[in-house]
């Protein structure tokens, strides 16, 4: 249920949902990684032919983190 709840989810455009996939990457022709925020929570979900695993918990925020690199002292 959750694989196809994900599947649905990356072809919308998250706009009115409180679960918004953030990026998707294919690792391999079976295998994805997601990247998810559910109610301000973020976390990475790894997806293989017949699994789906909960990889990661990120702080909250995470999706506002910009993608400059950090000035170097």
């Amino acid at each position: 249920v959750l694989k196809r709840l994900l599947n649905q989810r990356v072809q919308q455009l998250n706009t009115s949902s409180n679960i918004k996939i953030l990026e998707k990457r294919a690792l391999s022709n079976n295998a994805s990684i997601y990247l998810v925020e559910i109610d301000n929570k973020t976390i990475l979900i790894g997806e293989s032919m017949n699994n789906l695993s909960l990889l990661a918990n990120f702080p909250e925020g995470l999706s506002e983190v910009s993608d400059e690199p950090e000035p170097q002292t």
